[in-house]
């Protein structure tokens, strides 16, 4: 799992092991429809999923430990692309 980006009220991350899975996806996506979290947006094919949510009723970090929680290992920043390690 990485993160595709993460501002105050909108996350993004990407999850290898989702792709393609929508029955996971779905039963993740259940669990982030908490409180403060007021859209939540899937794409089956790449494993994406976009919250959007109110940064005064829910932080990022806590929708992170909702991955956690369920087994999939959350980095703390996502990989950055420098000029040493481009693929």
């Amino acid at each position: 799992m990485y993160f595709v980006h993460d501002v105050p009220g909108r996350l993004r991350v990407k999850i290898q092991y989702l792709k393609n899975n929508p029955y996971r996806l779905e039963a993740i996506r259940k669990q982030l429809g908490i409180p403060g979290v007021y859209k939540i947006k899937t794409n089956v094919l790449t494993g994406s999923i976009v919250m959007s949510y109110d940064p005064m009723t829910v932080s990022s970090k806590s929708l992170l430990s909702i991955f956690k929680a369920n087994g999939y290992d959350v980095p703390e920043k996502s990989p950055r692309r420098t000029a040493q390690n481009k693929d």
